[in-house]
């Protein structure tokens, strides 16, 4: 149906104030990309302009794409997202898959001035197939926009960073992207591989994820280490429901604390809310949220600062509660899509009984830290592909 006139007129005298103050800003601001995304946040046109952009432009390499980052424009530039993990998807559209190393070893992702950043990849797909995907680490990320270079192809390339994506406070990282079902690999680098019992291989999320029947009483059993004790922490995960859990439990994530079914940490799907548990030297405090939807991907994470316990459901606060104490202490392992109870008394020690999941799980994370509001939005929309915009491909000249 075509817009009345009216509704014609309002548009065109939209894009014309949009247009004068894209120009007024653009004659006080020099040509860099870094100027460019103020000038399209300033004037709320939409997708960001890449033409005559004067950001860095790397040599030695075939191609490189400009990806322009836009993160919530209600977050504060006085609460910086330092060693932020950003997930940047590279398709046919966004990348000449062509003209990059099959492995993608020859990828680099540089900011606007130059520096090399740190990246891991998750999936390397093929050209005209699935897309590659990266973990790179932003340093600091001070107001809502920056940029982003990735460059491929070519003879010569820039060493690797040696820093891992994953800052220390990432205590441990399951992408559950091995190939092998009888593990999972902890992307940190610090050795928290899970043992998978059961579970077979699904479509996450992001590329590869993990499906966990509660009739088979999958799991996956992460074993206790140092790097896993916290004064504070945030632990996460994407997870899909594919059946009601009625009046039960459906876990995400859990950690025994006694022999009566308290947890240590517990994140878990109660009657069809998201539900939140730990213990602490002062008690055990539980908080639940909004309903969980079914047959899709949804966001948990629970947050614990000392002062209170905070429940968030796809980057948004759902429920909170005071809290306060140390968090208890145990030997006891991680459990993935399950839990442990010992209601029987007969379960033999770090074998999960109860509460096993129906559903599958992706991209799950413990974290030695209590991320604040504006990480938790802010990493819900980088991990669905929302917060980068993609520029053209650029060639280098012959």
């Amino acid at each position: 149906m075509l817009d009345p006139p009216s509704s014609g007129r309002r548009r065109v005298l939209a894009a014309r104030r949009c247009a004068a103050r894209r120009s007024a800003l653009a004659a006080r601001r020099s040509s860099s990309l870094a100027s460019l995304l103020a000038i399209a946040l300033a004037c709320g046109c939409g997708r960001i302009d890449f033409e005559g952009q004067g950001a860095f432009a790397p040599t030695g390499y075939a191609a490189w794409s400009t990806l322009a980052v836009t993160l919530p424009p209600q977050r504060s530039s006085a609460e910086p997202l330092v060693d932020f993990p950003l997930l940047v998807v590279l398709d046919d559209a966004r990348a000449r898959r062509d003209l990059m190393s099959p492995d993608g070893a020859d990828l680099r992702f540089f900011d606007a001035s130059g520096q090399l950043l740190a990246h891991e990849l998750e999936q390397v797909g093929a050209p005209g197939a699935a897309p590659l995907l990266a973990w790179v680490r932003l340093p600091r990320v001070d107001g809502t926009s920056l940029a982003l270079i990735a460059a491929y192809g070519g003879a010569v390339q820039a060493p690797r960073a040696a820093l891992s994506p994953w800052s220390k406070e990432f205590a441990a990282v399951w992408h559950f992207d091995e190939t092998a079902l009888a593990s999972a690999r902890d992307a940190t680098g610090t050795g928290h591989t899970g043992a998978a019992r059961g579970t077979r291989l699904t479509a996450g999320l992001i590329g590869q994820g993990r499906a966990f029947t509660a009739a088979a009483k999958d799991a996956v059993v992460v074993a206790d280490a140092p790097e896993l004790t916290f004064e504070t922490f945030t632990i996460s995960a994407w997870t899909r429901y594919d059946k009601s859990p009625g009046q039960l439990y459906f876990t995400s994530m859990s950690r025994q604390f006694n022999a009566f079914g308290e947890n240590e940490l517990f994140l878990s799907n109660f009657a069809g809310k998201a539900n939140a548990e730990i213990a602490t030297t002062a008690g055990s405090f539980v908080t639940s949220g909004g309903a969980l939807p079914l047959s899709r991907w949804v966001h948990l994470a629970a947050v614990y600062d000392g002062v209170a316990l905070t429940l968030y459901v796809d980057g948004r606060p759902s429920a909170s509660l005071p809290a306060s104490g140390r968090p208890a202490r145990t030997a006891n392992p991680l459990f993935l899509g399950a839990d442990r109870n010992n209601g029987s008394g007969n379960t033999p020690p770090g074998v999960p009984d109860a509460d096993f999941l129906d559903g599958a799980l992706d991209e799950v994370r413990v974290e030695r830290t209590a991320r604040s509001a504006a990480w938790q939005e802010a990493s819900y929309l980088a991990m669905q592909d929302q917060a980068i915009s993609y520029g053209p491909v650029q060639l280098a000249l012959p």
